[in-house]
């Protein structure tokens, strides 16, 4: 399997990275939106770890090119959202940027998590996992 890990703080990116080449991935890091979509470009990936505050191309923009370019959408992620543990207290934003990446309901199947703490002590994190259909 090949993998694209895309995050700008590089311990972090660092640390993915090697926990899964030790699983036998083979895995290509970019720190910024512009390495990531050159990585892309050239390179077919199998999955895309992808942050969303990236410097140059934001991660949403990426995720958005990701899909369309092997012909799905945004509506067919499915989500995971991870949150400290105040999420009642900030489930209302995270549902405002929700919004705003997938526009108005319906949205995606969603699976919620609370931990204890998140990188850089952000309040939550929302991934999104897509399904691509094979192109014909």
């Amino acid at each position: 399997m090949r993998i694209l890990v895309v995050e700008d703080v590089p311990a972090f990116a660092n640390a993915i990275a090697e926990g899964l080449r030790d699983q036998a991935m083979a895995v290509d890091v970019a720190y910024d939106g512009h390495e990531a979509a050159v990585k892309l470009d050239l390179n077919p990936y199998d999955v895309v770890v992808l942050d969303r505050d990236l410097p140059g191309i934001h991660g949403d923009t990426l995720c958005q090119l990701i899909a369309e370019s092997e012909g799905a959408t945004l509506r067919d992620a499915t989500r995971l959202v991870v949150y400290v543990t105040d999420m009642y207290r900030f489930r209302p934003i995270v549902n405002k940027i929700q919004e705003e990446f997938w526009g108005k309901g319906p949205y995606p199947p969603r699976t919620i998590i609370e931990v204890h703490r998140l990188n850089g002590d952000d309040i939550c994190e929302v991934e999104g996992t897509f399904y691509a259909p094979v192109k014909k």
